[in-house]
């Protein structure tokens, strides 16, 4: 936010004249140095502005990261039990699982296939859905259903729905990742934090964009547009097109296969490193990069999405209302970028309780394969340490 001050000179109209030879009486002189002590003393003791009063939040919860990135909290529909959704910035719409549908006996209106990363799902928009979080209402929310139950497996619990944008314009939303908490702001009250970096946000469409500068580590830096994504575990993830077209990564550069997750199914790809990724004032080195080579969609100029992996080195306050993304960062601004699948194992949660975990798929010439490791292998320990 931009403010600008005016600076206004005072220049008196009256006749100017020496007064080298006038002497005034010792009484006015007095009463003159008096009136100017007054006035010095009145200037000294005027109290500076106190600064804005930080904002109540109209609701506050616990936040479960799902593998350490992936934002959930828990909600109600109707007097239902409480449900586990992912608050996601990269949802054009909020959804609901479509168990959830059927578990609640709400009416779905023109159910069809749609298209989606990944593959077709059926889909249809949820009449009368009255949604709460922390007891508060989230007014006109219109739910699309739709089967979530296969993600599961991949993030380790059951999920309920995802709440996307029709969420997020009705809030200013606060993910404090170092200490686990999500905040609730009523937009028409709220006062940034004096510490926040604001970055302008662009929309497309209902996809929040914010600038960034990428450096390839031959020598090449662009700025393009990303998509703020709090429900990718990604750092950055970026299109294969993109960076076929871009060359950010060096030709020998190491990169690994991987299967990647959309709401439609999986998606190919492959994950390497770029030199760095500066958003604003801030630059993260060395950022673990996947490129997605399937399901190549939306608009040519945004090149991917930045996510999880990234944010969770700031406490980030998404404000729709007035178009910006705040940023403090905590302790793990530095922290090297990491993902857990550099084994070359696609690792998934299994059992009713979601604590039995499987080996889905082996990348090729990964460490996994040159371990013999195969796809429907059970992993019972890890360091001798028992998994459930």
């Amino acid at each position: 936010m931009n403010t600008s001050s005016a600076c206004f000179s005072l220049t008196s109209s009256l006749p100017t004249q020496s007064i080298r030879n006038i002497k005034f009486p010792r009484s006015f002189t007095l009463a003159a140095a008096l009136l100017l002590l007054n006035a010095m003393i009145g200037v000294a003791q005027t109290p500076a502005k106190a600064p804005a009063p930080a904002p109540r939040p109209v609701a506050e919860l616990p936040l479960k990261l799902g593998l350490g990135r992936v934002p959930l909290a828990q909600v109600t529909i109707g007097g239902s039990r409480p449900l586990a959704v992912i608050l996601d910035t990269g949802a054009n719409d909020d959804i609901l699982n479509a168990r959830i549908t059927r578990e609640l006996k709400l009416h779905v209106l023109n159910p069809q296939m749609i298209e989606q990363p990944g593959g077709t799902i059926e889909m249809g928009q949820v009449e009368r859905v009255q949604l709460k979080i922390a007891s508060v209402p989230v007014q006109n929310l219109a739910m699309i259903s739709a089967p979530l139950d296969p993600l599961q497996p991949f993030i380790g619990q059951q999920l309920d729905g995802i709440l996307g944008f029709g969420f997020f314009s009705q809030f200013v939303v606060e993910f404090d990742y170092a200490t686990k908490r999500v905040r609730l702001f009523a937009p028409e009250t709220y006062v940034a934090p004096p510490k926040a970096v604001m970055i302008p946000i662009t929309f497309r469409g209902k996809s929040p964009l914010v600038e960034i500068t990428l450096e390839g580590a031959t020598g090449e830096s662009l700025k393009t547009l990303v998509e703020i994504d709090t429900g990718s575990f990604e750092s950055l993830g970026l299109k294969g097109a993109f960076l076929d077209a871009h060359p950010l990564v060096d030709a020998k550069a190491p990169k690994r296969p991987l299967f990647g997750l959309a709401i439609g199914g999986e998606t190919k790809g492959y994950r390497t490193r770029l030199a760095a990724a500066t958003l604003g004032p801030f630059r993260l080195s060395r950022p673990v990069t996947s490129a997605t080579t399937s399901g190549d969609g939306g608009s040519a100029d945004v090149a991917g999405v930045l996510g999880g992996e990234a944010l969770n080195r700031f406490t980030v306050i998404v404000d729709y209302s007035r178009k910006q993304l705040l940023l403090i960062p905590n302790r793990d601004l530095d922290r090297p970028s990491e993902y857990f699948d550099f084994l070359g194992a696609q690792i998934v949660s299994a059992g009713e309780h979601f604590n039995q975990f499987q080996i889905k798929a082996v990348m090729p010439d990964s460490p996994a394969s040159d371990a013999a490791l195969q796809a429907g292998d059970d992993i019972i320990a890890i360091d001798g340490q028992a998994t459930t």
